[in-house]
């Protein structure tokens, strides 16, 4: 399998399978210790994937892969949830389950996913358009440097 693949499921994994709610709300927080602890954690789960999905590659390059992937993944992050604050002034972002986020879709949302929807639906989808582009990107980007 190639290492962009691989390095996309680790993504896959770190950002929507184990990604708690706990960590969505507190990468969002006002408070600056809570939000770098939140995106640190959040991080050294994507570094544990990279490191895990690139098991059968030699020890330099997954050294290398976890972490560019963790700095990376850090900053990105950490300019969208400034970026979210910008965008959902005065708290009226939500941190959304993935199966909030299903049932909307589905047509059976709760009347606050809903109401939020409602009014910050593209905002919402571009924001996680950009940021996933970017992380591919980021992965790409060390693909090619590594080949």
């Amino acid at each position: 399998m190639s290492l962009f693949l691989l390095l996309l499921a680790a993504h896959v994994c770190g950002d929507i399978v184990v990604n708690s709610d706990f960590l969505a709300k507190n990468k969002r927080s006002e408070n600056q210790v809570a939000r770098t602890g939140a995106l640190v954690v959040h991080c050294v789960i994507h570094f544990g994937f990279v490191w895990l999905w690139l098991w059968p590659f030699g020890r330099t390059l997954k050294i290398w892969a976890s972490l560019y992937i963790f700095a990376v993944h850090f900053l990105i992050d950490y300019f969208r949830t400034y970026a979210e604050a910008k965008l959902f002034p005065g708290g009226e972002l939500m941190a959304l389950k993935k199966s909030e986020v299903l049932q909307y879709l589905l047509g059976r949302g709760h009347r606050d996913v809903t109401a939020f929807f409602g009014k910050h639906l593209k905002t919402w989808v571009w924001v996680n358009l950009i940021d996933q582009g970017m992380h591919v990107a980021a992965i790409g980007l060390f693909v090619m440097v590594s080949a």
